[in-house]
C-alpha cells in the first residue's frame, strides 16, 4: 500500500551519498530495464562551454539493473525538495 502523504525519489548518482534534502525514510533500491551511463555532457559539474564533461545518467537498457537509494518525502516539502534538487543538477 502506497502513502498518498509521501513521494520517493531514487538516487543513482551523487544523490546515494549526499541527499541534502530532509526524508522520512531511505533504503537500497534498484530499477530494472535501466543502466547508469556517463553518457550526459554537462559544462555545469564538469568540462567547460565547447568541452562538456561526462555526467551519469539513466539509459533505458533491457535486461539491465541500476542500483541506488530510494528516499521517502513529506509530500509537504516535496516542491521544496525538488526545487533543491533542480538547482543541485544545474548548478553542480
Amino acid at each position: 500500500m502506497r502513502n498518498s502523504d509521501t513521494v520517493w525519489v531514487f538516487g543513482y548518482g551523487s544523490l546515494m551519498w549526499r541527499p541534502d534534502f530532509k526524508y522520512l525514510n531511505f533504503g537500497q533500491a534498484s530499477i530494472n530495464g535501466w543502466s547508469r551511463r556517463f553518457w550526459q555532457g554537462s559544462t555545469d559539474h564538469r568540462g567547460v562551454p565547447g568541452a562538456p564533461g561526462r555526467v551519469v545518467t539513466l539509459v533505458e537498457t533491457p535486461d539491465a539493473c541500476c542500483g541506488g537509494m530510494a528516499y521517502e518525502i513529506d509530500r509537504k516539502v516535496a516542491v521544496e525538495a525538488f526545487g533543491e534538487l533542480d538547482r543541485r543538477e544545474i548548478q553542480g
